[in-house]
């Protein structure tokens, strides 16, 4: 569709009811919290490509596929993030300490 952003065509893609007879386990978005699910609707996705391998041409399984790899890798880049946040906090507190430590040291020498 000329003009649609990839955006407007996700987001009109699940907002739009499951064609008949289609599981409706990928057209929901998850949620948060919802580990365990994203993990059966990965299996659900599997189960249906091993009985029915005609599905591996199909364009809307792969987009199931890529949504699911998106949301589970963008939650572990977000975890990743907090870690890595963390981590620098935890130093920048240390670094701190040393300098505070270093300057009380250099006050008595100075005495």
């Amino acid at each position: 569709r000329a003009g649609a952003s990839c955006f407007d065509i996700v987001l009109e893609s699940q907002e739009s009811p499951p064609a008949a007879g289609a599981s409706s386990s990928g057209n929901h978005p998850a949620q948060e919290g919802d580990a365990i699910g994203a993990a059966d609707r990965m299996l659900e996705i599997g189960d249906e490509l091993v009985h029915d391998p005609s599905k591996l041409v199909e364009a809307e399984t792969w987009k199931k596929v890529m949504i699911e790899v998106a949301v589970d890798t963008n939650l572990a880049a977000l975890v990743l993030t907090v870690v890595g946040a963390s981590y620098h906090a935890w130093g920048y507190a240390q670094y701190r300490q040393a300098k505070e430590q270093e300057r009380r040291l250099h006050e008595l020498g100075a005495d």
